[in-house]
């Protein structure tokens, strides 16, 4: 999806689509363990409840506490914002904890803003291949030009929310979007 004209946009974007009516609730990454500060501000304004991801130390997620937050507080959205860490989290460990974990379906995005050049340059693995179901982020963080971002998926559904949330179908309806398999 094109439509996001940053990643603060983008972000907007994925926590429309996927994060519930107000109320709802969905876990980020603290600031001080390198999430985003904008996160839960937009979060906040869409009227979700946002819990902090559990880390047991500065680096690694306390992926037991991870499990019991997600079991208890049945979140609709984990949103991995991550982008001043000095190590990339091990998404396959956790994501794998999450989806174990869940008793309803919980949407997993992935914000790379940060990262996308060395996701996109094979030397941090894919967040798809992983197990999220959506990432994407900005692109003008890793590689030079205007400010702009993308969001990803290789699911038709996730693809369609996505597009409903950017897209005013009222007015414009799309007449095709394509989930892309990277």
């Amino acid at each position: 999806n094109l439509h996001p004209v940053s990643g603060l946009t983008g972000m907007t974007l994925a926590l429309a689509a996927f994060g519930g009516g107000p109320g709802s609730r969905i876990i980020s990454v603290p600031v001080p363990n390198g999430g985003h500060p904008d996160t839960r501000y937009v979060s906040e304004k869409f009227g979700y409840r946002v819990l902090d991801m559990p880390f047991a130390d500065w680096a690694h997620v306390d992926l037991d506490a991870l499990g019991r937050i997600v079991r208890k507080k049945r979140p609709s959205l984990v949103y991995f914002d991550h982008p001043t860490a000095l190590f990339p989290l091990d998404l396959e460990v956790v994501i794998d904890t999450i989806r174990k974990a869940a008793r309803a379906p919980v949407h997993v995005h992935v914000d790379t803003s940060h990262v996308n050049g060395l996701v996109w340059g094979g030397q941090l693995p894919n967040p798809l291949d992983c197990g999220a179901d959506s990432y994407g982020g900005s692109t003008h963080k890793t590689f030079p030009g205007p400010h702009k971002a993308v969001l990803f998926t290789n699911d038709d559904e996730v693809a369609d929310r996505l597009m409903r949330a950017a897209v005013n179908t009222v007015l414009f309806r799309p007449t095709a979007f394509v989930a892309i398999n990277a």
